[in-house]
């Protein structure tokens, strides 16, 4: 069976479009799989990106609970809706949590601090050599054996810490016609 994954920014937007998709194709054993990127406070008040998947109708009920939330906190200052660590691990149940590993992060990083870090998500997301940042936030510059050596440190703590890496990307499509929909 083939299948999608749309995580939407802080929204559902696109779930009907992703759901008639689904529905036209069902006989060739398409999947959609829905999803949403939300900002959650992880450490104290640093907020990063997390991405939720449905893995089923209990996910999807608690997706929303979570993006409920985060509207409803809404301040008048913020930009776009936030969660708390605690409003999504109360509301994890059917979900599969991710969070993107970010370079800068490895940057003089302990396991310890990691471990925290990444101990409410299920995967950790890493982007591809071509995505990379030009540079730490200390100034350094990247050098790719560096990039290298730091990402296999990465992945082999993510299997020590028992989260899988998953490989991801920026695509907003899956062929050249897709590009047209951006």
């Amino acid at each position: 069976a083939s299948a999608v994954a749309l995580t939407d920014k802080n929204s559902v937007g696109g779930f009907m479009q992703l759901s008639r998709a689904a529905d036209k194709h069902k006989d060739k054993g398409f999947k959609p799989i829905y999803g949403v990127q939300i900002n959650c406070l992880i450490e104290k008040d640093n907020p990063a990106l997390i991405t939720l998947l449905v893995k089923n109708q209990t996910g999807l009920r608690n997706m929303y609970k979570i993006i409920t939330t985060g509207y409803m906190n809404l301040e008048e200052t913020d930009s776009w809706p936030c969660v708390s660590r605690q409003d999504v691990e109360n509301n994890r149940k059917g979900l599969l949590v991710g969070m993107e590993l970010q370079w800068e992060s490895l940057c003089g990083a302990g396991s310890s601090e990691l471990e925290e870090e990444f101990r409410l998500a299920d995967y950790v997301g890493i982007r591809p050599w071509s995505e990379r940042p030009v540079a730490y936030n200390d100034g350094r510059t990247i050098d790719e054996v560096l990039l290298r050596e730091d990402a296999a440190r990465m992945i082999r703590l993510l299997d020590e810490l028992g989260k899988c890496p998953v490989a991801i990307s920026g695509a907003n499509g899956i062929t050249k016609e897709d590009e047209l929909c951006f």
